[in-house]
């Protein structure tokens, strides 16, 4: 686990996409995943970094990309488009006004 057990600020949006259920923390800036398995890892941060970023175009990873104020979050299965697969976890920035695409 990531140690980040009970840090829902602001619950938004959200999810679930095979056995994980995943939030949108608006306050935090931050979109979380929980894993709906017992045996899973329990919790873990998609992406946000806790503090409401300014960045526009992104392209840090995960934990280390700022965003600002995640509002709702969708899955996208890519499989159906040629030479792409798995998930894409489409995301809006209520704080930048933007879509975000994290796969």
């Amino acid at each position: 686990s990531s140690g980040i057990t009970g840090s829902l600020v602001a619950p938004q949006g959200l999810c679930t996409h095979g056995n994980r259920l995943y939030v949108c923390d608006t306050t935090t800036h931050r979109v979380l995943s929980y894993s709906l398995a017992r045996d899973g890892e329990e919790e873990a941060v998609v992406c946000g970094t806790g503090q409401q970023g300014k960045d526009l175009e992104g392209g840090k990873l995960g934990p280390e990309q700022e965003i600002a104020s995640p509002w709702d979050v969708t899955p996208v299965n890519l499989d159906h488009i040629p030479n792409c697969s798995g998930c894409l976890l489409v995301i809006c920035a209520a704080g930048t006004h933007q879509l975000w695409g994290y796969a």
